[in-house]
Formats: structure tokens, C-alpha cells, sequence
């Protein structure tokens, strides 16, 4: 995955994995991540769970071995 040279203009970093697409957003020194899934109704947000992470390296693994069943992901086809 490639996030640092997907980032917009906004601070956010953007990937695309396995049907999902990730978004790396940072404040105060500490990230999240936004979990989409690209066709189906299958979110995830990090803060949900308070799943924030030191480093911007740490984010990018998390999203690298992301599996929505493991999470308590929203939307219908959960």
C-alpha cells in the first residue's frame, strides 16, 4: 500500500486494499483510520473502538492486515 504519496490536500492519506479504501488522518501527533469498503455497505472507524495509533507506520500496518470481521464494523452488509 501506498499511503505518503496519496496524500491530500486536506493532511489526509489514502489507499485502496482488498475492496476497502483507507484514509489515515491525523491530530495532536496521534492517527486513525477510516475503513470504506468500495462496494459494499461496510465501514469501520479506528476512534470507535479508541484504536489510535503513535506513528504513522503503525496506521499503515493496522490497514495492511485490516479484516472487517474482527471489528465491530457498521453498515448492511456486515
Amino acid at each position: 500500500m501506498v499511503f505518503k504519496d496519496n496524500r491530500t490536500s486536506r493532511g489526509f492519506y489514502k489507499a485502496k486494499k482488498k475492496g476497502f479504501e483507507f484514509t489515515i488522518s491525523s491530530s495532536q501527533d496521534k492517527f486513525y483510520v477510516v475503513a470504506s469498503h468500495i462496494k459494499k455497505d461496510i465501514r469501520y472507524n479506528s476512534l470507535w473502538t479508541n484504536n489510535v495509533f503513535d506513528d504513522f507506520e503503525k496506521a499503515v500496518y493496522f490497514c495492511e492486515s485490516f479484516n472487517y470481521k474482527l471489528y465491530r464494523c457498521l453498515g448492511s452488509d456486515v
